[in-house]
């Protein structure tokens, strides 16, 4: 869906981009990560042509981005950022309608889409009549969030879209987003220096260093085996639990049900709960539970740890 080749991309003497290559599949969220200045959002522009490179090639869907204008292309892309970026003299409707109405639609469609994308980001209808400064934090990055969505554009550029949010509103958004995204089919590039979103969030991870792509993998492939002694400590002591927070009860095979007064747990627990609930309540088991309450069975210390390194 959407390819670099041999990007590149200088300022004066400075290289900030250098011969970057990757393909990101249909359906696919990559994550660019790496430290500040490590050339990821400059790589995010590109696909855009927010900004000219220098050499290499951009493609989408097997074209070429240069065979089309930059107005065509953003269009069809969309693009949500740190901050938002809302216009702050419209209502909600009108900016979620932005590319919407550049494209064309009558009032009709528009009105539908704007409904039924702020019932998808989890808003009340009444938000369409508000300005951008009538918004909590949480609620202007979810309504950046359906502006990118407005046109059902096939790819979705995000820059750091959750980073100026506190943590518990950016992991609640996070979370919505991933089963957001997965029920939309989107293909998305998202730029990100926070390591617990990049694992939480990616299908793969880009990580780049100086201008330079220095591993791409999924996060469970990136944490088993790990390219450079850079990738290692990057990624730090934590990145086992990091990837506990991706999985869930339901990943796992469980074992028989442990003894009457242990804690309780749902399929839907992310690993890392568990492992918390645990320490919490000082005990090396859980048990299951469905929604009704009946138990379904349990799991251990140990079958959480050797668990999580059968999964991908």
């Amino acid at each position: 869906m959407i390819e670099l080749h041999g990007v590149t991309k200088r300022y004066g003497e400075s290289t900030a981009v250098d011969d970057v290559s990757f393909r990101v599949e249909r359906g696919e969220l990559a994550v660019l990560l790496g430290p500040s200045g490590c050339g990821k959002t400059t790589t995010l522009r590109a696909i855009n042509r927010m900004v000219a490179i220098d050499s290499g090639e951009v493609s989408l869907a097997g074209r070429p981005v240069l065979d089309r204008s930059p107005d065509e292309l953003r269009r069809h892309i969309g693009y949500a950022i740190q901050g938002v970026g809302l216009f702050p003299h419209m209502t909600v409707h009108r900016n979620i309608a932005s590319v919407p109405r550049l494209l064309g639609w009558d009032k009709q469609r528009i009105d539908r889409r704007v409904t039924e994308l702020l019932e998808l980001v989890g808003l009340p209808a009444g938000c369409a009549f508000k300005k951008p400064r009538e918004l909590s934090g949480g609620e202007a990055q979810r309504i950046g969030v359906a502006r990118a969505l407005a046109a059902d554009p096939p790819v979705l550029l995000m820059d750091e879209p959750f980073g100026a949010l506190d943590p518990i509103n950016r992991e609640r958004l996070q979370r919505e987003f991933a089963e957001l995204r997965r029920e939309l089919g989107k293909t998305v590039v998202f730029v990100t220096h926070d390591i617990g979103e990049a694992v939480l969030l990616g299908d793969r991870i880009l990580l780049m260093r100086e201008g330079r792509l220095v591993q791409s993998n999924t996060p469970e492939g990136l944490w088993r085996s790990p390219a450079s002694d850079f990738v290692r400590s990057f990624f730090g002591n934590e990145f086992g639990l990091r990837i506990l927070s991706r999985h869930r009860v339901s990943d796992l095979a469980l074992g028989a049900p442990s003894r009457n007064g242990a804690p309780r747990v749902t399929r839907a627990t992310n690993l890392r709960d568990v492992l918390a609930c645990m320490v919490t309540e000082g005990c090396d088991h859980v048990v299951v539970a469905d929604e009704e309450g009946t138990i379904r069975g349990g799991l251990t210390v140990h079958d959480v740890i050797s668990g999580i390194r059968g999964l991908s």
